[in-house]
């Protein structure tokens, strides 16, 4: 018994090392739009689907050590404080939230408002011309386009896309509701929850903490938009992915 216990800890610690390292690597990997002033990183996703399989704890140690790692490794050190506190907390809420909420009606809305949601980010912030592409020198910061520290990749992605892609969501979520599917949880309450913590909690650090404690001023406005932008798009991801593992463990 004791060898059990000790053997499924020891996986558990792996599992959460091993998901905190591929958000901080995840977390090179980006989408953007110069013309907007979109950046959407994979490893946003990577943590929302994290705590939606994980437990509070684990979840907020990802968050918290794998976007800190990350934070620093890109040269933002400033920003490391704020990944350590916030995307703790966003781990340990959303984990929380998407165990407990059982409301139908609550679980439901909140996903259609998100995939709506999707639609309007994608289509505004991530249309047109875009950029895929990786972080290839670290420590930079804002330095790295001037030393050439990304690779980048321009693709055309038109607004109608995302549109469509919202719609499908809506429509699923709406037909598996009318259906009665078994496993029909979507987790958009929780990921909603943890987007408006994540904006509101990165406003009041680059307002009030980064100018008083590392002397570094931003346009904390601006990036609202920002971060909404990529919490939302990540949240959409990870409601689709944990939908998809409900209903396989529904089948298997």
């Amino acid at each position: 018994m004791f060898d059990g216990v000790y053997l499924y800890r020891m996986r558990e610690i792996v599992e959460i090392i091993i998901a905190s390292g591929l958000v901080c690597l995840a977390s090179m990997l980006f989408v953007t739009s110069f013309t907007s002033m979109g950046l959407f990183t994979f490893g946003e996703p990577l943590f929302f689907i994290s705590c939606l399989l994980l437990g509070p704890y684990s979840s907020a140690f990802i968050g918290g050590v794998g976007f800190s790692l990350a934070s620093f490794l890109l040269g933002y050190p400033h920003y490391m404080l704020a990944s350590l506190m916030i995307k703790s907390a966003a781990g340990f809420v959303v984990s929380t939230l998407s165990k407990r909420i059982k409301n139908r009606f609550v679980d439901i809305t909140s996903s259609l408002i998100l995939a709506i949601l999707f639609g309007l980010v994608g289509a505004f912030k991530f249309s047109g011309e875009i950029y895929f592409g990786y972080t290839t020198a670290f420590f930079l910061g804002e330095r790295v386009l001037e030393h050439n520290g990304l690779w980048a990749q321009k693709v055309y992605l038109p607004d109608v896309a995302w549109f469509l892609m919202s719609l499908a969501l809506i429509s699923a979520i709406i037909l598996s509701e009318y259906k009665g599917v078994s496993g029909n949880k979507w987790f958009g309450a929780s990921l909603l929850s943890g987007c408006i913590l994540i904006v509101l909690s990165y406003l009041l650090y680059e307002v009030f903490i980064m100018p008083t404690v590392f002397n570094v001023t931003v346009d904390a406005i601006s990036n609202v938009s920002v971060n909404a932008g990529q919490s939302i798009l990540a949240a959409t991801i990870a409601m689709v992915v944990g939908k998809l593992i409900r209903l396989s463990e529904t089948i298997y």
